[in-house]
């Protein structure tokens, strides 16, 4: 990661100071770890739901046969 940031460095013709690097570093890491936390809750929530919602019409059609 940090031959990265020193690769950007290079191309945009800046220093970035070992402070600015670890800050820009740990922004990636927090920002893909809150990526995969909403795609995975939408996957995880979405399969819930539609659990749920098998469960409770069998539940009902049990419960009220016609």
């Amino acid at each position: 990661m940090q031959d990265l940031i020193s690769q950007v460095e290079d191309l945009a013709g800046i220093e970035i100071d070992h402070t600015t690097s670890m800050v820009m570093i740990f922004g990636i890491i927090f920002l893909t770890a809150v990526v995969v936390h909403i795609i995975l809750h939408w996957v995880v929530l979405r399969t819930f739901e539609k659990t749920c919602h098998r469960q409770f019409t069998a539940l009902v059609a049990n419960h009220y046969p016609e």
